[in-house]
C-alpha cells in the first residue's frame, strides 16, 4: 500500500465510484465527497475520505495514510470539525508514523529544524539586551557556557542580535561533559574571564545546572523559565538570587 494523500482523480475514479455501487454508508457528515466512511465488503476494507486526507485501512486497521504536511493534530481537528458540520462523530483515530530507519537521520531532521529556528526565528528574552549593555558599559565580562552545539549557539546569538556582548563561548561538547555531572564549562568560562568564584556569577534556568554550579561553590542568579516550572520551589531554595525575568533584575541593588 502506498503512503500518501490520494490525488482528486484516483479518489473519484477508484473510490468514489465503488462507493456509488454499494450505496452503503457505515458514517459520514452527509458532505458528499468532502467526508465519509464505506464499506467494501469484497476486499474487507473501510474507505475513510476527508477533505485534508485519504485514508485506506485494511480490516485489521494495520495500515494508514495522511497528509502529514497538514501536520497530524491540525488533520484530526479538520477530519472531526468536519464530520461534526453533517452531525456525525468521529469514533476511532489510527495513525501510521513513517521515521527515518538511522539514528543519524532522525538527528540530521532534528537539528535542521533547529538550525532553522536559531537562524530566522530566536530572540532575546525582554530585558536581555538591556542588561547586557549596562554590563558592558560597567566594564563587566561575560562569557556563554551552553549545552547547545557551536555552531546553533552562535547563529542564535547572531539573530538575537546579542553576540557582541560576549568574549566567547563554550559549549558541553567542547568540555567532553554535561552540566548535569561537571562543573567544568563554568570553570572553563571563568579560566578565560580570568576571573575567580568570589567574583563570577553564573546565570541559569534549568535545576540540573543550577545544582552543578552550586555544589562546585558558585554563585547563582536563577531566571524563570516555564520549561522549568515544576522546579521553581526547589530552584528558589537553591539560587543565590532569584528573578522571574531579566527586567526584574533592574530593580535588584546589586548581586554583591
Amino acid at each position: 500500500m502506498r503512503i500518501g494523500k490520494l490525488p482528486e482523480n484516483v479518489l473519484k475514479r477508484s473510490v468514489l465510484r465503488q462507493i456509488n455501487k454499494t450505496g452503503k454508508r457505515v458514517d459520514g457528515a452527509g458532505l458528499g465527497e468532502d467526508c465519509a466512511v464505506f464499506p467494501f465488503p469484497e476486499s474487507g476494507s473501510v474507505a475513510v475520505c476527508v477533505q485534508e486526507a485519504a485514508v485506506l485501512m485494511n480490516a485489521a486497521g494495520r495500515e494508514t495514510s495522511a497528509d502529514a504536511v497538514a501536520g497530524i493534530g491540525q488533520l484530526i481537528q479538520r477530519c472531526a470539525n468536519n464530520l461534526a458540520a453533517g452531525g456525525a462523530g468521529m469514533k476511532e483515530i489510527r495513525m501510521a508514523l513513517v521515521l527515518p530507519e538511522t539514528v543519524e537521520e532522525v538527528y540530521a531532521q532534528i537539528e535542521a529544524q533547529v538550525r532553522r529556528f536559531y537562524e530566522n526565528e530566536v530572540e532575546a528574552k525582554p530585558g536581555v539586551k538591556k542588561l547586557l549593555s549596562l554590563l558592558k558599559m560597567e566594564g563587566v565580562w561575560m562569557y556563554v557556557a551552553t549545552a547547545t552545539d557551536r555552531h546553533l549557539a552562535e547563529e542564535a546569538l547572531r539573530h538575537a542580535g546579542i553576540r557582541d556582548y560576549f568574549r566567547g563561548l563554550v559549549t558541553s561538547a567542547e568540555t567532553g561533559v554535561g552540566k548535569d555531572v561537571s562543573p567544568e564549562i563554568y570553570q572553563r568560562a571563568m579560566r578565560r574571564l580570568r576571573s575567580n568564584k568570589k567574583d563570577t556569577v553564573i546565570f541559569e534556568d534549568a535545576l540540573h545546572a543550577i545544582r552543578t554550579a552550586k555544589a562546585a561553590g558558585f554563585r547563582v542568579a536563577a531566571i524563570y523559565d516555564p520549561s522549568a516550572e515544576d522546579d521553581q520551589e526547589e530552584i528558589r531554595k537553591l539560587a543565590d538570587y532569584y528573578f522571574r525575568s531579566f527586567e526584574e533584575l533592574f530593580e535588584a541593588k546589586s548581586l554583591e
